[in-house]
């Protein structure tokens, strides 16, 4: 049975419970969350979520009794890592044997204070907590889920870490693991409606080209998604390629010809009427967020009280698609896109009382060959009574996702908290990663006696090229 414990092939009836998953990993009860300590090491592959399994394939899985000992109990174990200190950098070694560190963030109760500790295991099954904690401490509460793993050329370990409100991810750097100092950040960029959560950079061979390795820094988007970014690691920043970043600020490489960006001043074309949209299109700028380039079209800073529309030149409907990023107030026939053929409105989409633009479309095929013109419309007065709208994409692939412009790892809503198992003293050609397969929208709400979530079926991850880069 995939998935599912030794200890239940023992006792079938323990995992035939109603709802209980068959095909991925659950724990015998409680709660499990973020997949952390990804480690393939003496021949078993290590899953932690402050429960501990193991699995020799990947496919059935022991579950271990809790692995964590001491601390003060003023504390939650949060997300983090498991490493193999293989030249016992951090002096916790004995007799020769390498410890297992794992480093995490402790969620401080009375305080909400999020700092970075250690706990050491010699027999990979019991983790003792380390005298000198905290390893790291800014003094945040908004401060998580630490990703180590050792950088061979520049001979220290490394630690990718969310400031998750930022929308950042830090980089810090450590000899020991017990003292660290701040390397560089990267972000926000791409997708950042949520907050950033449980980063993992890794390197992947690029296919086709296996002597082009890429980093790869995968970042969680909450509730329940998760983006990447594709570019160079050098041991202490994180660039992004080039082509990417252009993808991801002004849609470069988008499926499709650009109808209207709103880049140029005036209205390019498009006739206004009323007070709403003003001279020319907007430049964008907080709270607005999620568009493309520099200009977009919005009745944001005109007030609520003002009103009016924005009518674009005819155009021949010759793509099956029409696609565009939109934002503003969910109120359909006043703060709207539409889409009018021979006099009347046959496409329409509201924002979604966000001011954070995301992908829309209609699929038009059957207006094919015939005049089309679209209207940006704002007639409301009250609660969000504002619309924005930015890249308006001519296709024959719909995108109509309701996310931002990012580049998405999957497009369910069940994929979260992504993390790679790393090989220590194991020859492994694959890199192969699991996620949460939870949601916070109903995962403290699942109607099960047995527990609460489990663990995606663990997934190969490969690199190849796109037009998105």
């Amino acid at each position: 049975m995939f998935g599912t414990p030794a200890a239940a092939r023992d006792d079938p009836a323990s995992y035939s419970e109603t709802y209980r998953p068959q095909f991925h990993f659950s724990p015998k009860s409680g709660w499990i969350g973020d997949p952390d300590g990804l480690i393939h090491h003496r021949g078993k592959y290590h899953l932690v979520w402050w429960g501990h399994a193991e699995s020799t394939d990947l496919v059935h899985w022991e579950e271990n009794p809790y692995p964590m000992k001491g601390g003060d109990g003023s504390f939650t174990y949060y997300t983090g890592s498991v490493i193999v200190d293989e030249a016992n950098t951090s002096g916790m070694g004995r007799d020769g044997k390498a410890p297992l560190i794992a480093v995490y963030t402790a969620n401080h109760r009375a305080t909400k204070r999020q700092t970075q500790c250690l706990s050491a295991s010699l027999d990979g099954e019991s983790f003792e907590y380390f005298a000198g904690n905290p390893v790291l401490d800014i003094g945040s509460t908004e401060f998580r889920d630490p990703d180590v793993f050792w950088h061979e050329p520049t001979r220290r370990w490394i630690m990718a870490i969310t400031l998750p409100v930022e929308r950042k991810v830090h980089f810090y750097g450590s000899g020991d693991l017990k003292s660290w100092t701040f390397l560089s950040e990267f972000g926000p960029i791409g997708a950042r409606d949520q907050v950033w959560e449980v980063p993992n950079l890794l390197r992947l061979p690029l296919e086709g080209d296996g002597s082009k390795p890429k980093w790869v820094l995968v970042c969680g988007m909450g509730p329940n998604k998760a983006q990447f970014f594709v570019g160079d690691f050098d041991g202490t920043r994180f660039r992004i390629d080039p082509v990417q970043r252009a993808f991801l600020t002004t849609g470069a490489g988008l499926p499709g010809e650009v109808f209207a960006d709103f880049e140029a001043p005036g209205h390019a074309g498009w006739t206004p009427e009323g007070d709403a949209f003003g001279a020319g299109p907007d430049a964008g700028g907080r709270p607005l967020a999620g568009y493309l380039g520099k200009g977009l079209a919005s009745t944001r800073r005109a007030g609520p009280k003002a009103t009016g529309r924005l009518h674009s030149p005819p155009f021949t409907i010759t793509r099956s698609c029409i696609n565009f990023l939109i934002g503003g107030g969910r109120h359909p026939g006043e703060t709207c896109i539409d889409l009018v053929v021979d006099g009347k409105v046959v496409r329409t989409a509201t924002g979604r009382d966000s001011d954070t633009l995301m992908w829309t479309g209609w699929d038009v095929a059957d207006c094919k060959g015939k005049s089309g013109q679209l209207r940006i419309v704002d007639r409301h007065r009250g609660d969000w009574a504002n619309i924005t709208v930015d890249h308006i994409l001519f296709s024959d692939v719909l995108m109509d996702q309701d996310r931002e412009q990012a580049n998405w790892i999957d497009w369910g809503p069940d994929f979260y908290a992504v993390r790679a198992w790393r090989a220590y003293g194991e020859r492994d050609d694959r890199t192969v990663w699991m996620a949460w397969m939870g949601n916070w929208d109903y995962a403290r709400h699942m109607p099960t006696s047995w527990g609460k979530g489990a663990q995606s079926i663990p997934r190969e991850a490969r690199l190849a090229s796109a037009p998105g880069g």
